[in-house]
């Protein structure tokens, strides 16, 4: 076992789910209709089956949970045994500073069922061999001893079941995927299959043929590199049409050619004529991954995501080395911008290196990076759990077939959003206050928050991105000053099929005005939060109510519209006004 004893709360078996499928009515299909379009309903009758245990319940962990309910997912389970504190309630949606003091997990699971009424949500006191068996995926965001964390992705590996690890820390997030050595990928990467014209096939060698090909007129000219492709119409060779080929492409030969294992030969009558289609065959394709105990040592090819100054090594070392210093510090992270304690991480990074337990050719220890990265590895920041929840849930929506997964590691740093270096403008006053933006102010100190706070901001459009803007302005107290506020405006009013991506409205909101039923919600996440709803376009018919005076003392405007017309006008009054736009 791992963390205590089994749980007696789970409650989940194949009846329940059952039951969860036969309520797929008419309605049911309505609400999943536009995920249906993106991802296929085969994908979320998947989904539909999916069991998910969740370990971890700050903002990592409910961004994951809240957008993995939101898309169908039809179980979930929750471990977090930790009470709830005032910092938390600056990162996790769910909490309030009425609940500090309770469990976590019984906190937030009621909450969590509000989101989608087929999701069956447990709780277990504890992880072990038995929890995690009874479960398709599991994804871990508290900061478990590396041991353990080891140790859990060996038992999934062994039995199948995919493994997903995220740690965020500070300005940095760091993402581990693992799917196991049987992993099948049915479509790579969800797009329509690429059709094009054949136009001339001639001999390579005994084995292969070479395809000339072009692209349809009306569709997007792009070259093909490899894949399965159907080949039909061809005149002259017959027996090529009506199968599957894999393709290939070398940079040495023609662009828009390809080559087939495909015996081309005039002694069999074959003499291209004529005409000929190439259809894109999404066939399944094997993607066996690797453990984490071996991609700690050598994680390959990451993904890039620092194209300035290619960190993203350097970061897998520095993430490595907070995880050994918390095992040898009773499972402690080193504390928020303690220069000795990220001073002893740096000297474990280096110790990494010189025992090959990282072993990546050609890697030095950047001291500042990895100081960097240390200072702030035990603080949660809001804004990123929401980043990292919506890559998370992506990746186990995964779990289905669907998309390409990350190979192992993703890291991620956004450096250049810390605070000034210059001397003299060091951030002094970072002192927890027992209060849900002391996170936050560890990072970027008390007057910046307070800054925050007193912005007087505009928001245009409340649906899927509003929703998500207004519940991270009110968790990081945005407009939550004496001097703030928040406008937002949006004239449409709640469908059923919104309820999958704007998680601020529930199924009794369907009908009400977005821009009210949003704000209502944000104001009990923070009852701070200073938000005027509004139901009005914004366009030159309403600059009675968008006039000068209103633009002028404005800090600054931020669009979640879906339409080019509204963002062109919203972007000339913001040139007009100068002010700034979040687009």
């Amino acid at each position: 076992s791992f963390v205590g004893t089994p749980s007696k709360k789970i409650k989940l078996n194949d009846s329940s789910m059952s039951s969860s499928l036969e309520e797929l009515d008419l309605k049911s299909l309505n609400k999943f209709s536009r995920q249906n379009a993106a991802l296929g309903a085969e994908t979320t009758a998947k989904l539909i089956k999916m069991k998910v245990l969740i370990v971890g319940l700050r903002g990592v962990g409910m961004e994951t949970a809240k957008n993995l309910a939101l898309q169908g997912a039809g179980a979930m389970t929750l471990i977090d045994t930790a009470v709830v504190v005032a910092k938390d309630v600056g990162v996790n949606f769910f909490l309030r500073e009425s609940d500090i003091g309770r469990v976590r997990s019984e906190v937030v699971a009621p909450r969590l069922r509000e989101l989608n009424p087929l999701c069956t949500v447990a709780i277990a006191s504890a992880l072990n061999d038995t929890v995690i068996l009874n479960h398709s995926a599991i994804v871990i965001t508290s900061a478990l001893p590396l041991s353990e964390l080891i140790e859990i992705n060996e038992v999934c590996r062994k039995h199948s079941i995919p493994f997903f690890y995220a740690f965020t820390g500070g300005v940095c997030v760091n993402i581990f995927v693992d799917h196991g050595s049987n992993h099948v990928i049915h479509d790579p990467d969800g797009e329509k299959p690429i059709q094009k014209l054949i136009s001339d096939i001639t001999p390579l060698n005994s084995e292969e043929c070479l395809v000339r090909y072009e692209t349809p007129e009306g569709q997007i000219a792009m070259a093909i590199n490899g894949g399965s492709f159907e080949i039909s119409e061809v005149v002259g060779i017959e027996s090529i049409n009506n199968k599957i080929y894999p393709i290939s492409h070398d940079y040495k030969e023609p662009v828009k050619t390809v080559r087939i294992p495909f015996r081309y030969s005039t002694e069999l009558g074959h003499q291209y004529r004529f005409g000929g289609v190439m259809t894109e065959k999404k066939v399944p394709i094997s993607y066996p991954m690797k453990s984490l105990a071996e991609l700690l040592k050598n994680p390959g090819q990451l993904v890039s995501t620092d194209l300035l100054t290619f960190s993203e090594y350097q970061q897998h070392l520095a993430f490595f080395a907070t995880l050994k210093f918390a095992e040898s510090n009773k499972n402690k992270l080193p504390a928020a911008n303690s220069k000795q304690e990220a001073a002893a991480v740096v000297q474990i990074a280096k110790d990494l290196l010189a025992s090959k337990l990282v072993d990546v050719e050609g890697l030095e220890v950047d001291d500042a990076f990895v100081q960097k990265y240390a200072l702030h590895a035990a603080v949660e920041l809001q804004a990123m759990a929401a980043f990292v929840g919506g890559v998370l849930a992506q990746e186990v929506v995964k779990v289905t077939g669907k998309f390409t997964p990350i190979p192992g590691f993703f890291h991620f740093a956004a450096m250049e959003a810390l605070p000034d270096e210059e001397e003299g403008t060091e951030v002094k006053d970072v002192a927890p206050r027992d209060s849900p933006q002391d996170e936050l102010a560890a990072v970027y100190g008390w007057q910046f928050v307070q800054q925050l706070g007193d912005l007087r901001y505009f928001m245009v459009g409340c649906g899927a991105l509003g929703c998500e803007f207004m519940k991270n302005f009110a968790l990081n107290g945005v407009c939550c000053g004496p001097e703030g506020k928040l406008f937002v405006t949006d004239a449409d009013r709640i469908e059923l099929s919104n309820l999958t991506r704007q998680f601020l409205f529930r199924e009794h909101n369907v009908g009400q005005p977005k821009s009210r039923a949003a704000a209502a919600m944000a104001q009990q996440m923070n009852p701070k939060f200073n938000v005027e709803a509004m139901e009005l376009f914004v366009g030159a018919k309403s600059e009675d109510v968008f006039n000068d005076d209103f633009w002028g003392r404005l800090s600054g405007v931020c669009n979640a519209l879906d339409n080019m017309e509204a963002r062109i006008y919203v972007d000339t009054q913001c040139v007009k006004y100068e002010k700034s736009l979040l687009e």
